[in-house]
């Protein structure tokens, strides 16, 4: 009995070793051996639908309204001050004596129509017609002079827009001239984006058109406004009636550039890239070909290839690892340009990868059953046997079956088996878990677990040479898979608790980046292998591993996105019992 229990914790012990030295081993740089020939996987091209998107940017600023003095003078009064709010309308400034030039002028002007008027009623001959004209010049030069003088003492400068007084160029007993700038109002309720635009892109904006924007600071999105398009410039109007946008937020959109309709698309992820440029392997008969690539596009997952493919093409997608087990490598090893290769499929009912069979049908050959008398058994009469009463040996009281509620916390290591992923955001990230589970008769438990893990990484754009090139921008990714399942106990009498389990998850990812804010959502499962160290009767050590299989829909994307890997957390469990 002893000799079992210690083999089965042995194995235990034994496997999760294993289980972790294959899981860093994958990460050395040793040699690999590689054989004759290369077992992959291939993907023939086909035409598909391609979006093409143009990504934009740029920080926003509040609208300001200059207040400019509209005559000359002294200011007598000043209203308001900086950083104050004001309403239309409002009174501000008042200038003294602001109209004296104008009525200056306006004298001038009487002075002479009046001279006009004496030189026309001295005329030999009098023009009734042109004295009146003359009268009617020197009466209204009069009823303006009049008007200049009753505003003259106290002309008032209104705010022509509601907001906050930003700048003040105002003083008491100084002396202004017309045209002079003597505040800033900034109207926070409306924000601006200046977009540089260039080339063909301009046919992209109209005046009117209304984009749906997003904010790196914030999460709502918002409706922006063409409000102006001249000189290689866009500019956007946004309402910000909740005052949630502040100036210099960043301002981001994608628009729809060009659709194309049976394009030459490849996944991101089977694309590579060395320092002479971008390239994948081809099928050439038994023999695999490097093909370099010109990328036209870039968009979410997709590349649109301009050169170096063609509908009806095969790539080498993936390198395998095993036929008989249907694993595959996480990235190339033996595949290079010439090399000898053969072409596998997988067998979805075995679960195993075998040789591709090109225009061959198998025919499936009908057994005949013979059919056999059956033979009838004769019966024997057996004599009675004495059955001897067993000895009942005494065995030590089994461990009473218990109920009780488990909490558990803890940090853990993340890994993500798809390459592209892991050239972005690291193969390798830290986790944190937390888990609620009820233990029934110390053999069955079953669980709920919560994992969290955040990355960031830098997003990465094509430029018009088909390089793919850092942009600088910071692109942000957050994991969250939730589990429910059931583990089976192994209870052997000591400290260690090794068990086995499995659980559905339901995963949500979100990428967060300049060129958009997308979230996922997808259902998957998770195996696990682990055991329980009990440090005391309530408190244990929990070591897991996991691996999870699961994959995401991109929308528009025919290729989905793999996000399936190991797991490996390490709690601290509480035993919530009597």
């Amino acid at each position: 009995m002893k000799l079992k229990k210690t083999l089965i914790v042995s194995i235990t012990i034994l496997t999760l070793f294993l289980f972790s030295a294959a899981l860093f081993s994958s990460t050395d740089d040793g040699e690999v051996k590689c054989p004759k020939t290369i077992k992959v996987e291939v993907e023939k091209i086909s035409g598909q639908q391609f979006e093409e998107y143009k990504a934009f940017k740029a920080g926003v600023y509040p609208e300001i309204t200059a207040v400019k003095s509209a005559v000359a003078g002294k200011i007598t009064a000043l209203k308001v001050a900086q950083g104050d709010l004001v309403s239309k309308n409002l009174e501000m400034i008042v200038i003294n004596d602001a109209l004296k030039k104008e009525i200056k002028d306006l004298e001038n002007e009487i002075t002479k129509n009046k001279r006009v008027l004496r030189k026309r009623q001295g005329w030999k001959v009098r023009s009734p017609k042109a004295e009146q004209q003359a009268e009617r010049w020197v009466k209204e030069a009069e009823a303006k002079l009049a008007e200049s003088k009753v505003a003259a003492p106290n002309y008032t400068i209104a705010a022509p827009a509601e907001g906050r007084i930003k700048t003040l160029n105002a003083a008491v007993d100084t002396e202004v001239s017309e045209g002079h700038v003597l505040a800033e109002i900034e109207n926070t309720g409306k924000m601006f984006a200046e977009i540089p635009v260039s080339g063909d892109d301009l046919a992209l904006f109209s005046k009117g058109q209304q984009i749906t924007v997003a904010f790196k600071e914030i999460k709502d999105n918002y409706t922006a406004v063409v409000t102006a398009v001249s000189g290689g410039k866009v500019l956007l109007l946004v309402e910000n009636k909740v005052k949630e946008i502040k100036e210099n937020y960043t301002l981001m959109f994608k628009l729809l550039k060009e659709k194309y309709e049976k394009a030459v698309v490849v996944a991101k992820e089977h694309v590579l890239k060395d320092e002479t440029g971008i390239y994948v392997y081809t099928l050439n008969g038994k023999y695999a070909k490097r093909s370099d690539l010109k990328i036209a596009a870039l968009t979410g997952e997709k590349l649109l290839v301009a050169e170096g493919l063609a509908i009806g093409d095969e790539i080498i997608v993936t390198e395998i690892l095993s036929a008989k087990e249907g694993t595959v490598k996480e990235q190339f090893e033996c595949v290079r340009d010439n090399v000898k290769i053969k072409v596998m499929e997988m067998d979805a009912e075995k679960g195993i990868f075998v040789k591709r069979k090109i225009g061959k049908k198998k025919v499936v050959k009908q057994e005949v059953v013979k059919k056999e008398p059956v033979k009838k058994e004769v019966v024997k009469k057996e004599k009675p046997v004495k059955i001897k009463k067993p000895k009942i040996k005494k065995e030590k009281p089994a461990v009473p079956a218990e109920n009780y509620f488990m909490a558990g916390v803890g940090p853990g290591i993340v890994y993500v088996n798809q390459t592209s992923w892991a050239d972005v955001y690291s193969k390798g990230n830290i986790g944190f878990g937390l888990k609620l589970a009820y233990v029934l008769k110390n053999k069955f438990e079953l669980f709920g677990e919560v994992s969290y893990m955040s990355a960031t990484g830098e997003v990465y754009d094509i430029t018009a040479a088909g390089d793919v090139v850092p942009t600088g921008e910071e692109s942000k990714f957050t994991n969250m898979p939730i589990y429910f399942g059931a583990k089976y106990l192994f209870k052997l009498g000591s400290k260690f608790v090794p068990f086995v389990g499995a659980a559905g998850i339901m995963n949500r990812v979100t990428e967060d980046n300049v060129i958009a804010k997308e979230s996922m959502s997808a259902f998957g499962l998770s195996i696990m292998v682990g055991t329980y160290f009990d440090i005391t009767d309530q408190l244990s050590l929990d070591l897991c591993m996991k691996y999870d299989r699961i994959k995401f829909t991109n929308e528009g994307v025919d290729v989905k996105s793999d996000m399936s890997g190991a797991r490996l957390f390490l709690m601290f469990s509480y035993k919530f019992k009597k």
